[in-house]
């Protein structure tokens, strides 16, 4: 009696993810066009699924949407970096610069939202290539928080922190969700920890930035005027110079002030000169105020 065996043997070849680097099995089939299982990104494999790496991995490359998705996220990368150099070395016209530069990370969060887990905040040196639109969230958000800082003089700070804070948390919540996070990142506690700092950092820039902008740009409340005298003078120098003027108190401001000015305003100030001070009440309730030297129009942005 003979008997006959048929005995079929199924290899399994796992396919490494170029996004979120994680590894998965590879369908059955000849089909070269696959999706991550992990983060969603489509891929496809350099020619037939018959090109396995020594460690039994199928590599793998972007396909045309991801191809597309590249473009797209470089494209936005340029304009954050070309928008946020505009505004802190020549925002003008101001307003447009301003409103493009708050305008950019929400057209990235747009981009983030329609591709979620495909683009990555950052990723590990040598990593595979992933879209990532870190220089369109971070440029932007910090110009704007420069630009704020060193143009408007707000007087209390204390309807600042609350919307300031909401803003972050819903920068830093969107971007926690929304990308990638590659194997190397979850794999370590600090990079981990590096990037949620940073998150927080540019989410901070970018809400004080937006609420002193809205509260000071689209304030039409009739600006009450003062009179203080300058008795005092200095430059902070390290790795950027500032420029200071002391003021006598005025209005609300029981005590002597200390101001920063631009270095165009400090060669203007004298000693003992008398200030022209317009407060505003803000479109948010921040009070804030600009500084009118001897007589001279005010600034751009009032």
């Amino acid at each position: 009696m003979g008997y006959k065996f048929d005995i079929q043997v199924k290899m399994k070849t796992s396919v490494r993810c170029p996004g979120c680097q994680e590894a998965f099995e590879k369908p059955a089939g000849d089909e070269t066009s696959l999706q991550c299982p992990h983060c969603g990104r489509q891929f496809t494999l350099p020619g037939a699924a018959s090109a396995i790496a020594a460690d039994g991995e199928t590599p793998a490359s972007d396909g045309p949407e991801n191809a597309r998705l590249n473009a797209l996220t470089k494209s936005l990368n340029a304009l954050g970096i070309v928008a946020g150099l505009w505004l802190i070395i020549f925002p003008f016209p101001y307003r447009i610069t301003i409103t493009v530069c708050a305008c950019i990370p929400i057209a990235a969060f747009l981009v983030m939202a329609l591709h979620k887990g495909m683009i990555c905040l950052a990723t590990k040196k040598g990593s595979a290539p992933v879209p990532s639109l870190t220089s369109a969230l971070a440029l932007p958000s910090m110009a704007l928080a420069l630009r704020t800082l060193k143009d408007f003089h707000i007087l209390v700070y204390d309807h600042v922190w609350i919307p300031m804070i909401a803003i972050c948390v819903i920068y830093s919540l969107l971007i926690y969700f929304w990308s990638a996070w590659p194997a190397e990142l979850k794999a370590s506690v600090g990079l981990r920890t590096m990037v949620l700092i940073f998150v927080l950092f540019i989410g901070f820039g970018y809400g004080y930035g937006t609420v002193v902008a809205v509260n000071c740009l689209t304030d039409h409340s009739s600006p009450k005027a003062y009179t203080t005298v300058v008795f005092g003078k200095r430059i902070s120098s390290g790795k950027s110079t500032s420029y200071y003027i002391t003021v006598s108190p005025w209005g609300p401001q029981t005590t002597p002030q200390e101001i920063s000015i631009s270095r165009r305003e400090y060669d203007r100030i004298k000693e003992n000169d008398e200030l022209l001070i317009l407060l505003r009440n803000g479109t948010l309730g921040i009070p804030w105020f600009a500084i009118q030297p001897n007589g001279v129009l005010p600034l751009r942005h009032m």
